[in-house]
C-alpha cells in the first residue's frame, strides 16, 4: 500500500486508497510534546525514539505549553517526520500495510533531499524497526501523485 504524506508546518496531511479502492484523506496537528511521563503504554499518539518520549498531534496539544514543539523549521521536520508518519499510519489503522511513502518537500529544502529521504526510509520507534520506500516530490505533489497512481 502507498501513502501520500505532507508532513509539514501546521498540519500533517495524508492520502491513500483503502483495500476497497476508496480514497481516504486525513490530517492532524504537526505538533509534538516531549514527556518524562512513564509511557510504558505506547498507545496511539505516544512514541519513543532514542530514549526520548513524545506525544504527537491532539495529545501533544493537551500537554503543558512549555513541552509543546511546533514543527516550524526544516530541522524540526527532519527530526520528527518519522513520528508524524507513524501517527498517520496509526490513526488510519494501516500500520504494517504501507510499504511506500510519497512525500512532499518544500523547494526551499531541496538541498536536504537525501537526508530527508534517508530519515523516512529507515527508523526505529517504540523499539520497532520501520522501513519504507520513500519517493520525494516538490511540496504538495506527493499526495496528488499517490491519488493519480
Amino acid at each position: 500500500m502507498r501513502l501520500g504524506l505532507d508532513a509539514g508546518y501546521g498540519h500533517t496531511k495524508y492520502a491513500y486508497f483503502d483495500e476497497a479502492g476508496e480514497i481516504k484523506l486525513g490530517k492532524f496537528p504537526s505538533v509534538v510534546a516531549a514527556t518524562k511521563d512513564n509511557v510504558s503504554d505506547l498507545s496511539r499518539g505516544v512514541y519513543c525514539e532514542n530514549d526520548e518520549a513524545y506525544y504527537v498531534g491532539d495529545l501533544a496539544l493537551k500537554q503543558p505549553f512549555t513541552a509543546i514543539k511546533e514543527i516550524v523549521s526544516y530541522r524540526d521536520l527532519e527530526k520528527y517526520a518519522p513520528i508524524l508518519l507513524k501517527e498517520a499510519l496509526q490513526i488510519e489503522g494501516i500500520d504494517g500495510k504501507v510499504t511506500q511513502v510519497a512525500c512532499g518537500l518544500s523547494p526551499a529544502h531541496m538541498s536536504h533531499i537525501a537526508a530527508f529521504k534517508e530519515r523516512l526510509s529507515s527508523f526505529e520507534l517504540n523499539g520497532k524497526k520501520e522501513q519504507f520506500e520513500v519517493v520525494l516530490y516538490p511540496q504538495g505533489v506527493g499526495a496528488v501523485k499517490t491519488i493519480n497512481y
